[in-house]
């Protein structure tokens, strides 16, 4: 379920961060047109902080899914947290034509539902005994 989690993170942050900087390189070098001053306005919102929600929130969520591997309940907290953020962030801020809202809601939700899977719970809690037996907290470690 993790490795589906980070599909589900990974692809879409990688076609979204590629998209933005693609707009954002080719910001000053449209020409005259709708396009062009549409681009640049969108490059103007990301110089004025926009990019903070638009860039730092995919990368977020694509590091709590690599540091998941080791089984802390925390990194699944934080990611269902910015997930929730990042979404309403998402559909209340970005109205782009080709980024549906309900794509982006159904992503978000497959990717948080995948890491509290049975399997992902069973993952987590055995990495909890594993460290309680490594630290001397279970019975078993303390020989009794």
């Amino acid at each position: 379920m993790l490795t589906a989690a980070r599909i589900l993170v990974f692809v879409p942050s990688v076609v979204w961060l590629f998209s933005i900087a693609m707009i954002w390189m080719t910001a000053n070098t449209a020409t005259d047109s709708l396009l062009a001053a549409t681009m640049q306005t969108f490059a103007l919102s990301l110089a004025a902080g926009d990019w903070v929600p638009m860039v730092l929130l995919p990368i977020s969520g694509c590091l709590l899914t690599i540091t998941m591997k080791l089984g802390h309940q925390v990194d699944r907290w934080l990611f269902s947290a910015l997930g929730g953020v990042w979404l309403l962030w998402f559909w209340s801020q970005v109205h782009f034509p080709l980024t549906p809202s309900w794509f982006t809601a159904v992503l978000v939700i497959l990717a948080t539902a995948s890491i509290w899977s049975p399997s992902m719970n069973r993952w987590v809690a055995a990495v909890q005994m594993w460290e309680m037996d490594r630290a001397g907290l279970t019975p078993e470690s303390n020989g009794q």
